[in-house]
């Protein structure tokens, strides 16, 4: 078996959709306190200290439900994912310049996954499963 396989596909894209899901709801439902977590990063940050990186910042657990969402209906393309894949760059640098420390890891294995979808995007939905009676 190689790493291009199906069933690796198949497992990574479970266990990626049920991170971003968990990640993204639960940020979400405590959006106050993710939001003036974020406020007060936004403060330390020295290279992504814009308004734009505030405001893209407080999206962020909405994207994830977003991509889960479109991945587990079999609707993200490339596109989708390449959006997905430079939204967890700039999440991981953000992180990076506010010098936390769990953070950018999430996001930076986030956007490796991505970008491992990316390559592998003609195999997420080849070979799909029918049940016969």
């Amino acid at each position: 078996m190689k790493i291009g396989d199906i069933r690796y596909i198949g497992v990574v894209k479970a266990v990626f959709i049920t991170v971003l899901l968990a990640h993204g709801i639960l940020n979400t439902i405590g959006f106050q306190s993710y939001h003036e977590t974020v406020k007060s990063l936004h403060g330390n940050a020295e290279f992504f200290n814009a308004a734009f990186f505030y405001h893209l910042m407080c999206y962020i657990p909405f994207a994830e439900i977003m991509l889960a969402v479109l991945l587990a209906t079999r609707k993200a393309n490339r596109w989708i994912l390449s959006f997905g894949f430079i939204l967890f760059l700039i999440a991981t640098y953000f992180y990076i310049d506010t010098e936390q420390s769990g953070s950018p890891i999430l996001f930076l294995s986030l956007a490796f996954v991505t970008a491992w979808f990316i390559k592998n995007t003609g195999n997420l939905y080849r070979n799909k499963i029918q049940l016969t009676y």
